[in-house]
């Protein structure tokens, strides 16, 4: 028997200045004298040291202990509420805004993911549920017109992963009378799991082959979200409704794995977003793994599974982005949404993110589109016409002033490649799927002058009775002026306000340097100015100065 003791190590951070508590938590550790448990060790391996009972029985003791610490004895309570946490964030005062130029920020934008080959995909796996008689789907949705049966058989091809560990999740909505729906999985015609509604509106779910019937009633005309959480390892599963525990790891009906999905049905009863993820722990490390290094490929215990998705259907066809960079693009199908956006697994893998934002634009100078990151490549359209072919995922700054049209609405357009991890780039103990994600960050247009400064960089040099702080400022010439005009002349003023805890006008240190800039380029200027008794930022008195520069012709 292993011998072992708990240490209970609590933490406890303190704001000094008024002495409020800010948080405490609490770590728990095995200590024990057996040489073998040498730190980390592996779940499974070479190096494992507890068995599967043996960290349950850890994590058992850590519920109980946490019950007593945060004193919730059915670690229910949420630490902070998603409104406090949003009434927190409003608080944080915003960065301070350009007063010259105008800056319009590419927030909420359509968007769909595609790519070639899905509707052919799509359509297939519809007129599978079209086969059947008394069914029909419509608006993205699958009715039952009478009484009658669907059967959908799995893709044999991805049988591996509905053998081990899954799980099936849908929509049902009840029609306008409540009548006895079953959902079955079941390997050939015998059910494996069987779970449904019963003719008085309750739930139930069968278990050992024995019906149960629990009091939770359903409503007509009302949506439900049915999932399935299947191991076949322990032969149980759970049942859960709308994210609330049914079946609490029930035990199946018999020890067989299901290779088809039935829906029984009723008239007026309404099916959608059937999706079904599996795992496989039959790795076959020389055919899974090909391209992943010898070292990793050969200590199995580093991939414990593989998934995948192997049912989805949300009956309809997807969008198509047919002249998706034009202003003229019919995107009301398209996806709501806001950047920054991210999209991937293996569910959308080789899928393109397109991305589309309609702005209106008024008179300008000169016009920069800023983004901040396209990972891990793509394209950039404005108004039909690409202006730049993204290679990596770094920040970027276009001027697209030719492309734009003043005071009208223009498109600004964006293609993000899908991104697959190289097998070699594998992190050992992490998720097996490839497809991790690509995403476009943040973007804005900004709106300015044909002389603007581009960039400003700040930093202390030194601090005591008087700070010295340097400063410089890239300027942008980009006037078009005439051959006799070749340079333009001017001046830089840096200047110093308090902006936090409390903002003020008062302008406490300001410096003015003149500059002449050749037309068509770029000049950076720098300068260094004292700031005298220098309120000095800590994290109890956090103080801010806002640095303004301002260009005078």
């Amino acid at each position: 028997m292993k011998q072992t003791t708990l240490l209970i190590i609590l933490s406890i951070c303190l704001n000094i200045a008024n002495a409020q508590k800010i948080s405490k938590s609490f770590e728990m550790r095995h200590i024990t004298p057996d040489t073998n448990a040498n730190g980390q060790t592996d779940y499974k391996g070479g190096d494992e040291w507890m068995d599967t009972e043996e960290r349950i029985s850890f994590l058992e003791d850590y519920a109980t202990y946490g019950k007593l610490f945060y004193k919730v004895p059915g670690l229910d309570k949420k630490p902070i509420t998603d409104k406090e946490a949003n009434a927190l964030l409003k608080t944080i005062k915003p960065q301070p805004q350009s007063e010259t130029r105008k800056r319009l920020h590419l927030t909420s934008c359509k968007w769909i993911g595609y790519h070639e080959g899905l509707t052919t995909q799509k359509e297939k796996s519809m007129g599978s549920w079209q086969l059947h008689k008394g069914v029909k789907i419509a608006n993205g949705e699958l009715f039952f017109e009478k009484r009658t049966s669907a059967t959908i058989p799995f893709n044999e091809s991805l049988g591996r992963y509905y053998k081990w560990r899954y799980h099936l999740e849908w929509d049902v909505t009840i029609g306008t009378k409540v009548l006895e729906t079953r959902f079955v999985l079941q390997s050939g015609e015998t059910p494996v799991i069987e779970v449904g509604v019963t003719a008085d509106g309750k739930c139930f779910f069968t278990s050992n082959g024995k019906k149960v019937v629990v009091n939770h009633v359903f409503k007509i005309n009302e949506s439900y979200h049915f999932k399935l959480e299947v191991d076949h390892e322990s032969k149980k599963y759970n049942l859960l409704i709308d994210e609330l525990l049914i079946a609490d790891f029930v035990a199946l009906n018999n020890e067989e794995s299901p290779d088809k999905f039935s829906i029984h049905g009723t008239k007026g009863i309404v099916i959608d977003n059937i999706w079904g993820l599996g795992f496989a722990n039959d790795i076959k490390m020389e055919e899974d793994f090909q391209g992943i290094t010898r070292h990793h490929r050969g200590n199995r215990a580093n991939f414990p599974y593989l998934i995948k998705t192997f049912i989805d259907e949300q009956f309809q066809l997807p969008v198509t982005p047919e002249n998706w960079t034009a202003i003229d693009c019919n995107d009301t199908q398209w996806n709501d949404g806001s950047l920054p956006l991210s999209y991937g697994s293996e569910r959308y893998e080789g899928q393109s993110l397109y991305i589309r934002h309609k702005v209106k634009i008024e008179e300008f100078e000169k016009a920069t589109l800023n983004v901040e990151a396209i990972f891990p490549e793509g394209e950039i359209w404005v108004n039909g016409r690409m202006v730049f072919l993204c290679k990596n995922d770094n920040p970027l700054s276009i001027d697209i002033s030719r492309y734009l049209k003043r005071n009208e609405e223009n498109i600004v357009a964006f293609r993000v490649y899908p991104y697959k991890l190289d097998l070699g780039d594998f992190m050992t103990h992490s998720i097996t799927d490839q497809n991790i994600g690509w995403f476009l960050g943040r973007a804005h247009i900004d709106l300015h002058h044909s002389l603007s400064v581009s960039d400003v960089f700040v930093y202390t040099k030194s601090v005591g009775d008087t700070a010295k702080i340097h400063w410089e400022a890239i300027l942008d010439n980009n006037s078009s002026g005439h051959m006799r005009e070749r340079f333009l002349e001017g001046t830089v003023r840096v200047s110093l306000t308090p902006w936090y805890p409390v903002e003020s006008g008062e302008v406490v240190t300001a410096e003015i340097i003149p500059f002449l800039i050749p037309w068509k380029q770029q000049k950076t200027i720098t300068g260094e100015i004292s700031l005298s008794s220098p309120k000095l930022w800590s994290y109890k008195t956090p103080n801010l100065y806002k640095v303004k520069v301002e260009l005078s012709e």
